[in-house]
């Protein structure tokens, strides 16, 4: 069977929790899993969060979907981390090259908002899947609307998901 856990938020996941797992390093998306769309940069708590991880010895890298790479490598110098954008999750290519220093990839977890791309990208590689709630599912225009069609369309998967252990 497929590891996919679910959590409210990045921060409700304790290092302890990838610990259990023998999880060494996090694939992480940005937009709506660690900052909405509409901002720069994380919040200090996700600063916090990513301090944790490493005082834990678990690495952190950012692998994208978005096709410009000035936001990945923003939050990438902010967070002090690796990235990856343009990954077109869930082929498994760039996540391939991203940690190509693991080479059991059951020390892996991918960890986002959306099944359908940073959850398979998880199942893809045999790492954990790990998945968050989005933080936005608002805003202004059509595309609100696709992110809350997405969320539905997924709602199976993440009621299949086992619930993670909080901190």
């Amino acid at each position: 069977m497929f590891n996919i856990y679910k959590f409210r938020s990045v921060t409700d996941i304790a290092p302890a929790f990838f610990q259990k797992l023998g999880v060494k390093c996090l694939l992480l998306d940005i937009d709506n899993t660690i900052m909405p769309y509409s901002v720069p940069l994380p919040a200090a708590d996700i600063s916090t969060w990513v301090q944790n991880l490493r005082t834990a010895g678990i690495e952190l890298r950012i692998l994208s979907n978005a096709k410009s790479e000035t936001r990945a490598r923003k939050v990438s110098e902010y967070l002090g981390v690796p990235y990856s954008y343009g990954s077109k999750k869930p082929r498994t290519k760039a996540a391939l090259e991203l940690t190509r220093d693991f080479s059991d990839k059951k020390q892996l977890a991918a960890v986002g908002d959306q099944f359908f791309t940073d959850g398979l990208e998880g199942v893809f590689l045999g790492a954990v899947s790990v998945l968050v709630d989005p933080l936005e599912l608002s805003g202004q225009g059509i595309l609100p609307v696709f992110r809350r069609l997405r969320y539905y369309a997924e709602l199976p998967f993440r009621l299949l998901a086992k619930k993670g252990d909080k901190k």
